[in-house]
């Protein structure tokens, strides 16, 4: 006869196997268990990896943006005198007989509009740097192909002048026509010492206190001589015949080259 099994060895051989067993058991379900908590670990830090990248571009989104002016005031030229008035001619005649002539004709600048009230002031010097004469006035309205002038005669003077100095101011700008725009002078004629023509003034009203300033130049374009005429009024579409005697002036032989209006 076989000898019988030891019923607590048998007991304590099932034991182990149940508890394998069930080991065994728990690794399956573990095993999935883990790799489930791994999965959704990982899609929590990608969810929260995705909102952070959302609210930095929510935060890029929302930066103001900054626009720069450019805040430079921009320097305005300044307007020199001489680009809105020039000195057309000028002149310092001595006769020779103690009489001396002298003017300056002003006109704008090319391109520049019409002035008006712009005043002349003329200082006639001697040799030691004295001043003769001085004279001022205002001109009447000039523009680029229509100067004017001041001029005037000096006579029975202290000391003789050499020179002729100036200044000038702008005066302001119009939309009045140019006194040479405005007055024509027609039919000018010279019979040995007398000279005559006529005036027409295209002003819709008489104009008074003028004067007629006929100047001659040399082959250099220098002004040699100068007779003035007065004119009481004008009145507009009539002509004025005027008769200038030239036998007390030292002029030149013809017509004058050049008339400007002094007012």
């Amino acid at each position: 006869m076989y000898p019988r099994p030891d019923p607590w060895v048998e007991q304590a051989r099932r034991d182990a196997a149940h508890q394998a067993s069930r080991r065994r058991k728990r690794r399956r379900w573990m095993i999935p268990l883990f790799v489930v908590l791994v999965l959704a670990l990982a899609a929590g830090v990608s969810a929260v990896l995705l909102r952070d990248t959302d609210r930095t571009a929510d935060v890029v989104d929302s930066l103001p943006v900054t626009t720069v002016v450019d805040t430079t005031i921009a320097s305005v030229p300044t307007i020199g005198p001489g680009d809105l008035v020039a000195v057309d001619e000028v002149w310092l005649v001595d006769r020779g007989d103690g009489v001396f002539d002298w003017g300056v004709a002003v006109r704008t600048q090319a391109g520049a509009a019409s002035r008006s009230g712009v005043e002349v002031t003329v200082r006639l010097i001697s040799a030691g740097g004295d001043v003769v004469e001085s004279a001022r006035a205002t001109l009447g309205v000039i523009d680029a192909d229509s100067p004017a002038a001041v001029a005037g005669r000096l006579t029975d003077a202290d000391d003789d002048p050499v020179r002729l100095e100036f200044d000038i101011s702008v005066g302001e700008e119009t939309g009045d026509p140019a006194l040479a725009d405005v007055f024509d002078v027609r039919a000018l004629e010279r019979d040995s010492d007398e000279m005559t023509g006529r005036i027409r003034s295209s002003a819709s009203s008489e104009i008074g206190d003028l004067q007629v300033l006929f100047v001659w130049h040399d082959e250099d374009g220098a002004v040699i001589a100068t007779a003035p005429l007065a004119i009481d009024v004008l009145r507009p579409g009539v002509d004025a015949r005027f008769a200038l005697d030239l036998s007390d002036e030292v002029v030149p032989e013809g017509r004058p080259d050049a008339v400007f209006w002094v007012r």
